[in-house]
């Protein structure tokens, strides 16, 4: 076959089953909230955090490594073509581009810390990651890009891989926050949110909603008009937080409770 026979042919391969589910214009079906394919995805997610999970037992350091580096890998492989779709297919700006979004810079924090096992970086995860992941896969903002169009993939694939990267390094890498760890996190989340105020008064973006509400329909409607709002996001943040918490004191609590469970049973012994 003729080399210019045969980029004819990928021509009209790409044109006739990729571009559709690539193009801005997209001509399929909407996005519908828990739909099938909706449902399918938080079924896919908790399947893979529970064989996630089972690898306690079962992986050397190795293996744990090997696991932790797929998982990274996905998720900058995941946010890099986000950001050449962004920029190639919706022609969005450079600025436009830059991981402000929660969603976005967990990404990257969350493979750092696959990648070192970095524990401030494991804190944010941990807390941030979840909360943030789990409502994008609640209510993912994707208007018409239903499945299967790549925007469909890409919305789910990077915050499922939050979560369970932040469920695997708990249970699987035995790590866990502490009570310093809420504070660490208020300081620099309120850090991160005064200098994404300015990046958005300076570029006109409104990242996290810190500068006005979104322009459609969303909760922050129920709330009091800027800034007040901005005081309700925060207390939400810190329920939030301490709801994730929870576990951990539960955990704390029974351990005491068996140490001082044995610590009887031993002066018992003791006792004539």
């Amino acid at each position: 076959m003729k080399p210019e026979n045969l980029l004819k042919l990928i021509a009209q391969y790409y044109n006739q089953y990729i571009y559709p589910y690539l193009t801005v214009e997209y001509q399929g079906e909407a996005f519908q909230r828990f739909e099938i394919p909706h449902l399918i995805v938080f079924g896919m997610t908790l399947l893979l955090t529970f064989l996630t999970t089972l690898s306690r037992s079962k992986l050397d350091d190795e293996g744990k490594a090997n696991l932790r580096e797929i998982m990274a890998q996905i998720l900058i492989i995941n946010e890099i073509i986000s950001y050449l779709w962004l920029y190639f297919y919706e022609g969005a700006e450079l600025l436009q581009i830059f991981p402000l979004n929660p969603i976005n810079i967990l990404a990257w924090l969350s493979a750092l810390m696959l990648l070192i096992k970095g524990k401030k970086l494991y804190e944010l995860v941990y807390f941030h990651g979840i909360a943030s992941a789990l409502f994008a896969l609640l209510m993912p903002s994707l208007g018409i890009y239903g499945f299967p169009h790549y925007r469909f993939f890409y919305a789910f694939i990077t915050p499922a891989i939050i979560i369970i990267a932040a469920i695997y390094m708990t249970l699987v890498e035995e790590m866990r926050p502490t009570w310093k760890s809420l504070l660490r996190i208020f300081i620099i989340t309120n850090i991160y949110m005064v200098a994404v105020y300015f990046i958005n008064s300076y570029i006109g973006s409104n990242y996290l909603y810190l500068n006005h509400k979104p322009p459609t329909a969303s909760i922050l409607d129920a709330l009091p008009t800027w800034p007040i709002y901005l005081l309700y996001m925060e207390a939400l943040g810190i329920v939030t937080c301490l709801i994730l918490y929870i576990p951990f004191i539960i955990k704390d609590w029974w351990d005491n409770r068996g140490l001082k469970e044995a610590g009887t049973e031993r002066l018992d012994d003791l006792l004539p």
